[in-house]
């Protein structure tokens, strides 16, 4: 069994139905490649319902192709790590994992959040 040491979690009203263990985007969406990543969700959450999201620590994610210890990891499509590309990393690979596998990343305040570009009125 791996385990988590989450250093911070915050909440985020879920926009769509978002499952455990995938990359949140600021808009209470499960992330997409290229997206801003608040964290990974804490638990299933339903639409309209209050996510937690867990930001920091070491995070239980699951990955959408193989991925290897000290990897840079990413966000591939439906919210899964990948292996990062270019400046696109939100933490580091701790395990190696297979597709459809739990991964261990751990994501540290140094890295960056881009900033939300809020468009909604």
């Amino acid at each position: 069994m791996k385990t988590q040491q989450i250093v911070l979690t915050i909440s985020v009203v879920a926009a769509m139905a978002i499952p455990r263990m995938r990359w949140v985007n600021f808009a209470g969406q499960v992330a997409q490649g290229g997206d801003a990543i608040m964290g990974v969700a804490a638990t299933d959450t339903d639409a309209g319902e209050v996510c937690p999201v867990n930001t920091h620590g070491v995070l239980l994610v699951v990955a959408a192709a193989p991925i290897y210890r000290g990897q840079s990891v990413g966000c591939g499509d439906d919210g899964m790590a990948v292996a990062a590309q270019g400046g696109d990393a939100f933490g580091y690979a701790l395990d190696d994992v297979p597709a459809g596998g739990v991964l261990r990343v751990l994501r540290e305040n140094h890295f960056a959040i881009p900033p939300y570009n809020n468009t909604n009125p």
